[in-house]
C-alpha cells in the first residue's frame, strides 16, 4: 500500500492570517545545549512551539533532573552542567530524534551514582543509522559508552569522546552537527572532514549555537571542515531563534502565486534575516507588493501579476526549487543566478527540476544558473517522492498551480516534526488529502 499526499490545485485567490511558528531544530539543539551549561540559558521564540522534537526533548530533559521553564516568549534552561537519572528509570526518548551521539553528551555529564541509563525508544533511527552512529563514535574513542539493548541504549555514565581527527563519509553528513554538539566534552581536540561539495546548512546554524554557549569553534564550511578545541565548558546563553526561513519563503511564493489577502506575523526583526529579507526583495522585484512593519508581512492583490527577470540567488541557494515554481508562473524568462554549484548537484534539486520538467516547465541548467521559461499552469497527476524539506515545499508549490491534483509521496520526518504545516496550509484554503492506494504485482509489473 502506497500512501500519497494529493494537493488540490489553487481556483480563487488566498485569505488569511498565519502566525509563523519558529524553527524547531534550533530549539531542540538550544534545549540541549543549555542543559550542558550550568545556570539559566533563555530561548527567545516568541510563543511555545509545540513540536515532537521540541515537546518530547523537554520532557527528555526533565527525566534527567533537567528543569524547563515555559512562557509566552520561549523557553528558560535551568542547567546544572550535569544529568541526574536513577538507573531503575528508563529515559522516553519519544519523538525528539535524539542521537546517540547526544547520548553520549548525556553520558558525560551523568552524575556516577548510577551504573546504567536506559534510554528508549529511539524513533525514527534506522539500523544502518545506528551502526554509523556508532561508527563515528568509534573513530573519536568513544570506549563502548554504549550498549544496544532492541530499540533502546544503555549509557554509562561519564563516557567521554576521546577526541581526534577523521572524515565523515557522505553516507553519514547528517551526524555531523550532532557530533559537533558533543565535540567540546571530549578530552582532546576534535577535526571532523567531510566532503567539500555536499551543503551543510544545519552544520552553520549549530556552529552558530555552539558560538552563542561560548563554544570556541574553528571552521570552514565550504570546505567540509571543522575544528573544536576540546574539553570546553558551556555557558548559559540568551539565544533568540526566527521564524521557519523554509515555510516563511514557501508561504511568500505562495502568496505571490495565487494574490489574495495574506497577513504573516510572529515573524520578529525582518530588516537583516538572512533568508527571509532577500526572498522579499526578488519577490518584490517581481511584482508582487509585499508590504511589511512591526514584524508582520501583508500581500493584498487581487490577482497574480508576475514578471520574470535575473536574480541573484546567492544569499539563498538552498531556495532554487521554491523560487523556480514563482518563476514558471512569470510572464517572460527568468534567469536564477548566483547558485552554489553544491546546491546544483544535490539530488533533491536535480529531483525537483525532473519532476517539474515532466510537468511541463522549460528550464535550462548551466554551471551555476537556471533560466525558466515561464507563462502558464503546470500538469499535476504524477506521483513524486520528495526527498528532502526544500523539495517537498516545492512541490507542494506545483499542486497548487497544476491542471489537475498533484500527488506527492509524504516525507513523514518532516511532517512529524512540523505537525503544523497542515494547520498552515488549512488558513489559507489549500485544499489536500492523504489517500491509500493498493498496488498489485500486476500493476507494478
Amino acid at each position: 500500500m502506497s500512501i500519497y499526499l494529493v494537493v488540490e490545485p489553487v481556483r480563487a485567490p488566498l485569505h488569511g492570517v498565519i502566525p509563523m511558528a519558529p524553527e524547531a531544530a534550533p530549539i531542540k539543539n538550544a534545549l540541549i545545549l543549555g542543559a550542558f551549561a550550568e545556570g539559566d540559558t533563555v530561548i527567545r521564540t516568541q510563543g511555545i512551539v509545540h513540536s515532537p522534537a521540541v515537546d518530547d526533548t523537554v520532557q527528555a530533559l526533565e527525566q534527567l533532573g533537567v528543569s524547563v521553564s515555559l512562557s509566552p516568549r520561549g523557553y528558560v534552561v535551568h542547567g546544572q552542567g550535569k544529568f541526574v537519572a536513577r538507573s531503575a528509570e528508563r529515559v522516553d526518548l519519544g519523538r525528539s530524534e535524539w542521537t546517540p551521539p547526544l547520548l553520549l553528551g548525556i553520558g558525560a555529564r551523568l552524575v556516577p551514582d548510577p551504573e546504567m541509563v536506559i534510554f528508549e525508544p529511539i524513533a525514527g533511527i534506522s539500523r544502518d543509522a545506528s551502526d554509523g552512529a556508532h561508527y563515528l563514535l568509534d573513530q573519536l574513542g568513544r570506549a563502548h559508552a554504549f550498549e544496544a539493548k532492541g530499540q533502546a541504549y544503555q549509557v554509562t555514565p561519564g563516557s567521554q569522546l576521546g577526541g581526534g581527527s577523521f572524515r565523515v563519509p557522505p553516507t553519514l553528513e547528517s551526524w555531523i552537527a550532532p557530533l559537533l554538539m558533543v565535540a567540546p566534552l571530549a578530552r582532546e581536540p576534535v577535526t571532523i572532514e567531510a566532503d567539500p561539495t555536499i551543503p551543510h546548512p544545519s552544520v552553520w546554524g549549530v556552529g552558530q549555537l555552539l558560538r552563542a554557549f561560548g563554544i570556541f569553534l574553528d571552521e570552514n564550511d565550504a570546505g567540509g571542515w571543522w575544528r573544536i578545541s576540546a574539553p570546553q565548558r558551556f555557558h548559559p546563553a540568551d539565544v533568540g531563534i526566527g521564524p521557519d526561513s523554509a515555510q516563511t519563503a514557501f508561504l511568500l511564493v505562495l502568496a505571490a502565486i495565487h494574490a489574495g489577502s495574506l497577513k504573516l506575523t510572529q515573524l520578529g526583526e525582518l530588516s537583516l534575516h538572512p533568508v527571509i529579507r532577500p526572498m522579499l526583495d526578488i519577490l518584490r522585484a517581481m511584482g508582487a507588493p509585499f508590504k511589511e512593519q512591526d514584524g508582520e508581512i501583508t500581500l493584498t492583490q487581487s490577482a497574480c501579476n508576475l514578471t520574470a527577470g535575473r536574480f541573484d540567488l546567492s544569499p539563498i541557494s538552498r531556495l532554487l526549487p521554491v523560487l523556480a515554481v514563482a518563476a514558471t508562473m512569470a510572464r517572460g524568462t527568468t534567469r536564477l543566478e548566483g547558485i552554489d554549484t553544491k546546491v546544483l548537484a544535490e539530488p533533491g534539486v536535480r529531483a525537483i527540476r525532473e519532476t517539474l520538467t515532466l510537468m511541463g516547465a522549460e528550464i535550462e541548467v548551466t554551471e551555476s544558473a537556471w533560466t525558466i521559461h515561464g507563462g502558464g499552469r503546470l500538469q499535476g497527476g504524477l506521483g513524486a517522492s520528495p526527498q528532502d524539506p526544500i523539495e517537498f515545499l516545492a512541490l507542494v508549490l506545483a499542486g497548487t498551480v497544476t491542471d489537475q491534483p498533484l500527488s506527492i509521496t509524504p516525507p513523514w520526518g518532516y511532517l512529524g516534526q512540523n505537525p503544523h504545516f497542515f494547520d498552515v496550509l488549512g488558513r489559507v484554503g489549500i485544499a489536500t488529502t492523504l489517500r491509500a492506494i493498493n498496488v498489485g504485482l500486476a500493476e507494478a509489473r
